[in-house]
């Protein structure tokens, strides 16, 4: 395995153990949905940086006991400087997995991320999907 791909497998790994973490532990028990969503803007040495955030967060609970659970959203920031120059990032994703007997059976993680600054937009397109303890994992990007 090539060096670069160890570092872009831990840095996916992380990622994903942490968005795991942050779904499972806002998803509503049961049965149910959470809708989240803020925005909100400031001055910062002379710019103006803007977030938006959404997500809406899922977890069902089979009649056989296993526990499905969905996450969708997206973010933006973006900041402006005094020339009006801007520099976009933005973020969209899905996440699902399957737990069995409190043991995480199937995960995936799907997402769409697109920078822009000055005249030039790069688009970066992950998957990274574990069904037990089998990893894939695929990435492209594509600029402009």
């Amino acid at each position: 395995m090539k060096p670069y791909t160890l570092t872009i497998l831990t840095l996916i790994g992380a990622l994903v153990t942490n968005l795991l973490l942050a779904t499972t532990s806002i998803a509503a028990p049961g049965n149910g949905a959470h809708v989240f969503k803020d925005a909100y803007c400031f001055d910062y040495e002379a710019s103006t940086i803007c977030y938006t955030n959404m997500a809406v967060v899922t977890e069902t609970i089979t009649p056989s006991g296993n526990t499905i659970f969905t996450g969708n959203g997206s973010n933006s920031y973006i900041q402006t400087d005094p020339s009006g120059a801007v520099y976009e990032d933005s973020l969209k994703y899905h996440t699902q997995g399957v737990t069995m007997d409190s043991v995480l059976k199937e995960y995936g993680q799907f997402f769409t991320s697109t920078l822009t600054v000055g005249g030039g937009t790069c688009t970066s397109r992950y998957a990274f999907h574990v069904v037990n303890g089998n990893i894939q994992f695929d990435r492209t990007t594509t600029c402009s």
